[in-house]
This record gives structure tokens, C-alpha cells and sequence, in this order.
């Protein structure tokens, strides 16, 4: 089920915003004054609900969903069981539908019925193959361990799909959801973060080291004698970055040539440390978290929390005009 053709890659939260380079962790907002959210589980199982009902209305379904085996097959997923259906069916049966549905006039109904107790309409197997596809992407989005109020996430989906008013205001929902999101991102890396605090404390002490106002390490292994650059600038350099443990996650001289980029479009440590250097240096860097890649890492190389290490070497740079 993890391969759904359409909606495993279409079915993004609205409402998540991907986290800059250096972003302070946010706050969770208090609960919201509505009724029927007594917790902040209710809210967010409210606000997911809305995301999924954006998403469906985006994609153009007009079809109301078996919302008991909707919550069965998120459920299904969310809990490790076993699926009602296997992935070629699965697909099959979905992409069929799909299809049908962005035909004009469909000469007669999609009739999909898999082999499965509990699904015994098409609405039903189409039903559990989306609550499927929405948990997945919930757990890709690090929200597979919400514990949610199915009711109240069916009543956020249908609000949306049945274009009633909304319980919060987007900018409430989006606080919530964000201020969730790096509360969880930190306790998930925490022992990252205080390994490389940890280091940090103990790598500014040796003389060769300078610190930074921000909190960038950095020595320098060869002092050129050419201009600095300014932010603006577009520097062209090699370099090798690694991380606390030494495992390398990459590298311009592997590919043979340099990155060249404007300094205000990378990593902070990088624009930071970039403008201490003349042309010719090269400098090792060591770069905090928050001057990295946050508490949400880059890809499956970098995790969150993560502390830098790259050494640079400044071959030029180009003046912005």
C-alpha cells in the first residue's frame, strides 16, 4: 500500500510549513475556545481531518465516503495490521475509479468489489484504500503517532468537504499544527542535540578554534590572501561535510566539481562563515543546529538536531551586479 499510484504522493497537509535553516523551535498554542475541542488531541485531530478534506476536494472527488471504513483502514495502517487489501488490488481498484471519475459522462458505474468481509461497494473499498493512503501519509509526515479522535477528525474532513465554516481560524490551526510539529521534532532529537552541544562546549576551548556571536566554530587550515565576499555574493567552492560521528553526507570533490551558489541561499553557518574568508582560504566549519538544517533535518542523511562539520575551501567568487 505504501507504492498507492495517485494519493500517496498527492496527500500533503495543508496546513504543515516546512521549517527554515535555523528556525527557533514554536510554541504550542493554547487550546483554542471552541466546545467541541476540550484538548489539544481534539484540535489536532480536527485540523488533520481539515488537511485530508482540502486534499480530497483538490483532487476533485465528489463522493461521500464510508466514514466507519475510512477510520478502519487509517486505523488499520496506524496500528501495523494487516491491510484488507493487497497493493495490486488496491491500485487497481483506485486508479479504475479515478479514472471513471474524471470521465465526462461515465457510461455506467465503477463496480470494484475485492474479495474483503467488510467491503461491499465500490464506496467502500474506495473508502478504505483513502483512510489507508491518509495514514501513510501522516506517519511520512511524522504524525503517525497522534492517538486520534476519529469523530472529531471525520467532523474537520467533512466540514471541509461539505464547504461548512471551519471550527478555527487558519491562523490558529496553522500555529497548532506547526507548534506540535517542532515540539515533536525536538524531543525526537534531543540526544542529537545535546551530543553535538556537548561538543561544541568542548571544541571552543582549543586555541585554534574562534566562536562566533551566533555560535559558529570555525579554524582556519589555510588563510587566503584574495577578497572577502558579501552575502549577496555567489561563491564557487569545494567542500566536505560530516557529521559528529564522521560519517560523510557529501562532498563537491566526490563529484570533481565545485558548488557554486549565492551565499544568502544556503545554510546560515555557511553565509556566516563564507564571509569571514578570503579567496584561497580554507576553513573547517562548525556549525550549531540552529545554523543548520533546524530540528527537521535534510533527508535521511541529515538528521534533526543535527550538528555540522564542513570543510570549505574558497576558490572564488562573483560580485552581485
Amino acid at each position: 500500500m505504501k507504492q498507492l499510484l495517485l494519493f500517496v504522493t498527492l496527500l500533503t497537509t495543508t496546513f504543515i510549513i516546512q521549517a527554515q535553516p535555523g528556525k527557533p523551535v514554536a510554541k504550542p498554542v493554547a487550546k483554542p475556545v471552541v466546545p467541541l475541542l476540550k484538548t489539544t488531541l481534539d484540535s489536532l485531530s480536527y485540523i488533520l481531518g481539515e488537511s485530508s478534506g482540502y486534499n480530497f476536494t483538490r483532487q476533485g472527488f465528489a463522493l461521500k465516503l464510508n466514514m466507519p471504513i475510512f477510520n478502519r483502514g487509517m486505523n488499520d495502517v496506524l496500528g501495523k495490521k494487516k491491510p484488507l487489501l493487497d497493493d495490486a488490488v488496491a491500485n487497481t481498484c483506485l486508479n479504475t475509479f479515478y479514472a471513471k471519475m474524471k470521465e465526462p459522462k461515465p457510461a455506467k458505474p465503477v463496480v470494484v468489489k475485492p474479495a474483503a468481509g467488510i467491503l461491499k461497494t465500490t464506496t467502500d473499498s474506495i473508502s478504505y484504500i483513502l483512510g489507508e493512503s491518509t495514514a501513510y501519509t501522516f506517519i511520512q509526515q511524522g504524525f503517525g503517532d497522534i492517538k486520534f479522535n476519529m469523530p472529531i477528525f471525520n467532523r474537520g474532513m467533512n466540514d471541509i468537504i461539505g464547504k461548512k465554516t471551519p471550527l478555527l481560524k487558519d491562523e490558529v490551526a496553522n500555529a497548532m499544527i506547526n507548534g506540535y510539529f517542532f515540539k515533536m521534532q525536538a524531543e525526537k532529537s534531543k540526544g542529537v542535540i545535546e551530543a553535538g552541544e556537548k561538543f561544541l562546549a568542548q571544541n571552543k576551548l582549543r586555541p585554534e578554534v574562534k566562536t562566533t556571536a551566533s555560535g559558529l566554530q570555525y579554524e582556519v587550515i589555510k588563510e587566503g590572501t584574495g577578497e572577502k565576499m558579501a552575502a549577496a555574493d555567489t561563491f564557487v567552492c569545494h567542500y566536505r561535510g560530516t557529521l559528529l560521528d564522521g560519517t560523510e553526507f557529501d562532498a563537491s570533490y566526490n563529484r570533481g566539481q565545485p558548488l557554486t551558489m549565492p551565499a544568502n541561499q544556503v545554510i546560515k553557518g555557511w553565509t556566516e562563515g563564507l564571509q569571514l574568508m578570503p579567496i584561497g582560504s580554507k576553513y573547517k566549519f562548525y556549525i550549531p543546529y540552529e545554523l543548520g538544517y533546524g530540528l527537521v533535518g535534510n533527508g535521511p542523511q541529515i538528521p534533526g538536531g543535527a550538528m555540522l562539520i564542513f570543510e570549505v575551501e574558497l576558490l572564488d567568487f562573483k560580485k552581485k551586479l
